[in-house]
C-alpha cells in the first residue's frame, strides 16, 4: 500500500488531480437517488487498492440536520462516504455483478472530531485511500473482503475506517433471509408510520423530527433504554427498499441514545465500533440499551424478540 499515513497529503498524491465535478454512478454505490451519492472521483492504484474523492455537502436534509455551531460535518456522513468508497471499489476493482448485496457485520470509524469543522465558502473534499484485505474468492467471484481506509479532509489527515463485507447475489441473499426467518422477510416499503412519538429532536442533537430514530427513551438502573423508530418517509436512510434495518440507521440510533443519555453531541465522536450478529427485522420492535462503560465511552446493545442483534461502542472527545 502507498504510505499515506501522514498528517497532510503528499504533493504527488493522485487525489490532487480530483475535480469533484460530478458524482459517480449511483448504481455502483447501491443508491437509487443521485442526491444520496457523495463520491465523485476514483483512481485505481492496484488490483486491491484505490483512492476515492467525495464532496461533503454544505447542506443535506439528514446529515446536516444537527445543532452543532459552528457548522461541522456529521461523523456518520464520513462513514457513509466510506461505505460508498468501498462499495464502488468492489464493483470497479473486482468485477462484482451489479445488484450484489453487501452484508455488513461490523463498522469501524476512528477520527479526530476537531477536524470536522465545515467550511462556509465551498463543500468539503474528502479523500479515502482504500486497501482491500482478507479477500475471499470462490472461482472468479469475490465472496468477502475487508476494505481498510485512510481518510483526509481538505488535505489533512482525519482518521481511519474499516467496513468488512460479505457479498451475495440477490438470489443468494433472498434465500438466506427466507431461511433465517423461516419465511419471506418484510420490506421497508410495507412499514407504517410509527405511532409512538419520538423524543424531542433537540435532546438527540437533531432539529427535524423525521431524523429522530429513537422513541420512549427512559432512564434505567444501568443507563438508558429506548425503542428504535424509523419513519418510512426518511428517504435519506431508506433510499431504496430494504428487508432489514440498515446498519447506518442502527449507528445513528446508537449515537442518538448516547446524546440523550449523556448530553454529549454527535460532533464529539472520535470512534465508532459496531458489531452485528443478526439482521434487525423491519416488522418487529427493536430495543436499545445503553450506558457509559468508561469516561466518554458509551455502549449500546440492540435486542429484538429477546435476542441480541448487535452492539455499538462510541467514544467521544
Amino acid at each position: 500500500m502507498v504510505d499515506v499515513d501522514v498528517t497532510t497529503l503528499p504533493e504527488t498524491h493522485p487525489s490532487l488531480s480530483f475535480t469533484y465535478a460530478r458524482t459517480l454512478d449511483r448504481r455502483l454505490v447501491n443508491r437509487r437517488s443521485v442526491a444520496e451519492v457523495f463520491i465523485t472521483d476514483f483512481h485505481p492504484v492496484s488490483d486491491v487498492e484505490w483512492i476515492v474523492g467525495a464532496q461533503l455537502p454544505l447542506g443535506h436534509a439528514y446529515y446536516s440536520d444537527h445543532v452543532a455551531m459552528p457548522m461541522r460535518y456529521d461523523p456518520l456522513l464520513i462513514l457513509e462516504c466510506c461505505r460508498q468508497a468501498g462499495t464502488y471499489g468492489g464493483y470497479a476493482q473486482f468485477g462484482i455483478p451489479l445488484g450484489t448485496v453487501n452484508m455488513v457485520s461490523s463498522l469501524v470509524l476512528s477520527i479526530d472530531p476537531a477536524k470536522l469543522h465545515a467550511r462556509t465558502d465551498r463543500p468539503g473534499h474528502l479523500v479515502i485511500h482504500v486497501l482491500a484485505t482478507d479477500i475471499v474468492q470462490v472461482g472468479a467471484r469475490t465472496r468477502s473482503a475487508k476494505p481498510r481506509m485512510t481518510l483526509y479532509l481538505d488535505g489533512k489527515r482525519l482518521g481511519n475506517a474499516a467496513i468488512p463485507v460479505n457479498l451475495a447475489s440477490p438470489e443468494q441473499f433472498s434465500a438466506l433471509r427466507s431461511r433465517m426467518r423461516q419465511g419471506p422477510p418484510a420490506f421497508t416499503h410495507d412499514m407504517e408510520e410509527p405511532s409512538e412519538p419520538v423524543v424531542d429532536p433537540l435532546h438527540v442533537g437533531r432539529r427535524r423530527e423525521l431524523n429522530v430514530l429513537i422513541a420512549g427513551a427512559r432512564r434505567t438502573a444501568d443507563g438508558e433504554s429506548a425503542t428504535l423508530r424509523l419513519s418510512p418517509l426518511n428517504t435519506s436512510i431508506l433510499d431504496h427498499d430494504h428487508d432489514h434495518i440498515p446498519a447506518m440507521a442502527l449507528a445513528d440510533s446508537a449515537v442518538q441514545l448516547a446524546t440523550w443519555g449523556t448530553g454529549i453531541q454527535r460532533h464529539a465522536i472520535s470512534s465508532l465500533e459496531a458489531k452485528f450478529t443478526r439482521f434487525t427485522e423491519v416488522d418487529s420492535p427493536a430495543h436499545l440499551d445503553g450506558g457509559l462503560i468508561a469516561e466518554k465511552q458509551y455502549r449500546v446493545i440492540f435486542e429484538q424478540n429477546d435476542v441480541c442483534t448487535g452492539s455499538i461502542d462510541l467514544a467521544f472527545r
